[in-house]
C-alpha cells in the first residue's frame, strides 16, 4: 500500500512537471508568435516609411528640375529676346545710315 501511495505521488509529479512544461512550450510559441507578429508590422512599416521617403525624394527632384527647365527656359527666351534686339537695332542703323538719316 505504501508504495502504491509513493507511485501514485510520483506520477502526479509527472504528469505535473509534463503539464508544465506543455504550459511553458505554449507560453513560449506564443511568446515567439508575438515577436515574429510585431517584427513583420515593423518591417511593413519601416517599408511604408521608406517607400514615402522615396516618393517626396522623387516629387522634389521632378519639382526641382521642372523648376531648373522653366528657368533655363525664361533665361533662354531672354538671352534670344536681347539677340533679337541687337539684331534689329544693328539693322536699324544700318537702314538708317544707308538712308542717310
Amino acid at each position: 500500500m505504501r508504495i502504491a501511495h509513493v507511485r501514485r505521488l510520483e506520477r502526479a509529479e509527472r504528469i505535473k512537471s509534463q503539464a508544465a512544461r506543455r504550459l511553458l512550450h505554449i507560453e513560449l510559441a506564443y511568446a515567439w508568435g508575438s515577436w515574429v507578429e510585431y517584427h513583420d508590422e515593423q518591417c511593413i512599416m519601416q517599408k511604408s516609411v521608406m517607400r514615402l521617403q522615396s516618393l517626396q525624394i522623387t516629387w522634389a527632384w521632378t519639382r526641382w528640375c521642372h523648376n531648373y527647365d522653366e528657368k533655363t527656359e525664361a533665361a533662354f527666351a531672354e538671352s534670344m529676346r536681347r539677340t533679337a534686339e541687337s539684331i534689329l537695332h544693328k539693322h536699324l542703323l544700318v537702314v538708317m545710315s544707308a538712308s542717310g538719316m
